[in-house]
């Protein structure tokens, strides 16, 4: 009768486990889950991608941008993108990012700050 009683125990906890959902990323829409590898600082134009060299030095300034990898299939990918003003990253950060090509101009957005832990 014990083994019942654990093996239901423990069935009821795999049940609620399942249940609790962490934030998913919009990959239907195209979203990406990404990670910050770096930040990029005003005033060292020379190491700066093709996306934002276009940028003036007062908008380098004023504006912070950060570079971002993510995984498609089984190859990680590089992006950069703007920092929304009321979002705060660091190195190691999870984002929802919508992936574009920094070799054309295009500059990938950051939709929303992610848990570590989530899917």
């Amino acid at each position: 009768m014990k083994f019942r009683e654990r093996s239901a125990a423990a069935l009821s906890l795999l049940l609620l486990c399942a249940c609790v959902e962490a934030p998913k990323v919009d990959w239907k829409a195209g979203a990406k889950r990404a990670w910050v590898v770096a930040l990029y600082e005003a005033g060292h134009r020379q190491d700066l991608p093709a996306c934002l060299e276009q940028l003036s030095d007062a908008d380098l300034a004023n504006r912070h941008f950060v570079e971002l990898r993510y995984r498609h299939v089984r190859i990680m990918y590089r992006a950069v993108a703007e920092v929304p003003p009321d979002l705060a990253v660091t190195s190691g950060t999870q984002v929802e990012l919508w992936p574009a090509d920094c070799g054309q101009g295009h500059l990938s957005r950051i939709s929303r700050l992610l848990p570590a832990s989530s899917d």
